[in-house]
């Protein structure tokens, strides 16, 4: 599903990149603490 979505964005000209990990699959940002969500934002990879 998620290489679906991020070839219809590339497709329109948006890049689409996944957060790296230390943010657990549904979890709310707002409990994450600012290091482990830094960490996960620097360590983004391409769709």
């Amino acid at each position: 599903t998620s290489h679906y979505i991020a070839e219809l964005a590339r497709l329109r000209g948006i890049k689409s990149t996944r957060i790296a990990y230390g943010v657990p699959f549904g979890g709310e940002l707002e409990y994450v603490d600012g290091g482990t969500l830094t960490h996960a934002f620097a360590g983004r990879r391409e769709v």
